[in-house]
């Protein structure tokens, strides 16, 4: 009797003890020390873009590039796995807030063409992640001269067989400015122009714009300097 009495007791003190560190978890979040954490949503993501098009002569001819990197307006997406978020740049400069711990990339397209990316950032601790500098560089053999122009660009390409060609300007967050052409072409050297309007007729304002060139599964696209 004496021996159960005694189980009992430490089975007693056991019992309080328990409650008494249940209580302590409920007030506290747990018995053993746990280091602080910054609260998800409390981060952010920052970097650069860079904007690469070639310089065209009146004839046609290559003479060097322009590398732009204070450009507004240009759309980067953030992807977290299967999560899209978009922003647009201000003097070059991109930036996400409210960022939770995780695994991040920033990429640029151009018409669905994957131009840049960044390389996977992890976030784990800090306010503020510097990202790389995306560079979107002109891609494909559409030929805009000159390059730089004020009012009028000559757009040249090239078709190896008959297909339907979609030729449009647009704005650096991918708006849709101008429809050149939409039409079945046959094979050959092909030329068309843009007046520097928009689709309404207006003369445009802004000095940097995508034309863009689509036929079938292949895109390409030149950045236009307006001077």
């Amino acid at each position: 009797m004496a021996r159960r009495t005694a189980a009992h007791g430490i089975g007693t003190r056991w019992l309080a003890g328990a409650a008494l560190c249940a209580a302590a978890m409920a007030l506290a979040g747990g018995c053993a020390r746990e280091e602080p954490t910054a609260p998800q949503g409390s981060y952010s993501l920052s970097g650069r873009v860079s904007l690469i098009g070639y310089l065209v002569d009146v004839d046609g001819r290559f003479v060097g590039n322009r590398v732009v990197n204070d450009a507004d307006g240009v759309d980067v997406e953030l992807r977290h796995g299967s999560v899209s978020r978009h922003s647009t740049t201000v003097d070059g400069v991109y930036s996400f807030s409210g960022l939770s711990p995780g695994l991040y990339t920033v990429r640029a397209t151009v018409i669905g063409a994957l131009l840049d990316e960044t390389n996977s950032l992890t976030i784990v601790k800090g306010d503020l992640v510097a990202a790389d500098t995306i560079r979107i560089e002109s891609f494909g053999d559409i030929l805009p001269f000159p390059n730089p122009a004020s009012d009028f660009f000559s757009l040249a390409f090239e078709l190896s067989n008959t297909q339907h060609v979609d030729l449009r300007v647009q704005d650096l967050q991918g708006n849709m400015i101008q429809v050149i052409t939409s039409e079945t072409l046959q094979p050959g050297r092909k030329y068309f122009y843009w007046n520097c309007r928009d689709g309404a007729g207006n003369p445009v304002s802004g000095s940097l714009y995508w034309v863009t060139l689509q036929t079938g599964n292949e895109a390409r696209a030149h950045l236009l300097f307006r001077e």
